[in-house]
């Protein structure tokens, strides 16, 4: 059996994967490494759906490998944290105990999130050299944090991502100005984040600011004819995300029912449409329409 102190790492190294494998994605020791890690840990559990990453990916245009590592890292996360080897860390090294992790693992979060956002996009550039926006851009995978620790329940995640839809939405009472390059990564992290969340958990991200649904219905329109979200699927996103907020404001769609219709008419980067049935994503390239 291995000891405490051992087992307290190795349970800590494997919570914190899901926030430094994708910054560390083309690192040879990360990329040889995280598909045995992640296969030893993970359980037979069904794949979270609380996560739409195939609108995300489509609308924005991720890679597929961010796809096929968040999945994953999404089922370890959780595995850690609610099966096994949480509770064999609090037998081995009961000092530390489910609370003492994740406030570990809490903070190391709010570390690499931190670092991320403030990333200056004068060493980072926000698109790559075919105009192509590049996935592994700082701003960008913290919004895909943010989505997945939103998702696990860790409260960092949204102290972090409030300051930079603050900052998108004009509503932070500041006039500082953001370099172009970085303004674009805030707002595609935030519609990022929205698409995700929804638009009334988003709301909540936002209401200890005293910002209601209401004001972001009117910064997202207002995003629009702004002219700084200049990427053309970035755009298209704006679009359904302030469209159906604005459904739901007038007709009081529930959470899940957006998030339903978030999936309708999204192009995705190839041109197929990404929709949903019977709560499972189905790309169809011709019918547009579920079985």
């Amino acid at each position: 059996m291995s000891s405490p102190t051992e087992s307290k790492q190795e349970v800590d190294r494997l919570a914190r994967l899901f926030t430094k494998a994708l910054f560390n994605l083309h690192s040879d020791s990360t990329a040889s490494t995280t598909p045995a890690r992640i296969s030893s840990v993970i359980t037979e559990e069904p794949l979270s759906r609380s996560l739409p990453l195939a609108l995300v990916k489509a609308s924005i245009g991720f890679a597929t490998a961010f796809d096929d590592l968040l999945r994953p890292l999404i089922r370890t996360i959780k595995s850690v944290l609610a099966y096994e080897r949480i509770k064999q860390l609090q037998i081995e090294d009961p000092e530390l105990g489910l609370q003492g992790f994740v406030e570990l693992a809490e903070h190391d979060f709010r570390a690499e999130l931190k670092d991320a956002y403030q990333a200056s996009p004068a060493s980072f550039k926000l698109k790559d050299e075919d105009g192509t926006l590049n996935a592994l851009h700082p701003s960008l995978n913290a919004a895909f944090f943010s989505a997945v620790a939103i998702a696990l329940g860790l409260g960092s995640a949204a102290d972090y991502h409030r300051t930079v839809a603050l900052t998108t939405l004009k509503l932070d009472g500041g006039e500082e100005a953001l370099e172009p390059d970085l303004r674009e990564a805030y707002t595609i992290a935030s519609l990022v984040v929205f698409a995700v969340v929804g638009p009334q958990k988003y709301a909540r991200i936002l209401a200890q600011d005293g910002v209601t649904a209401e004001d972001i219905l009117e910064r997202l329109k207002g995003l629009r004819g702004s002219g700084e979200v200049l990427h053309a699927n970035a755009l298209s996103l704006l679009e359904v995300i302030s469209r159906d907020a604005e459904s739901q404001s007038a007709r009081g769609r529930s959470e899940g029912e957006v998030r339903n219709i978030l999936f309708q008419g999204s192009v995705g980067v190839h041109g197929h449409a990404i929709i949903r049935c019977n709560d499972e994503v189905v790309r169809d390239t011709e019918a547009n329409t579920c079985e």
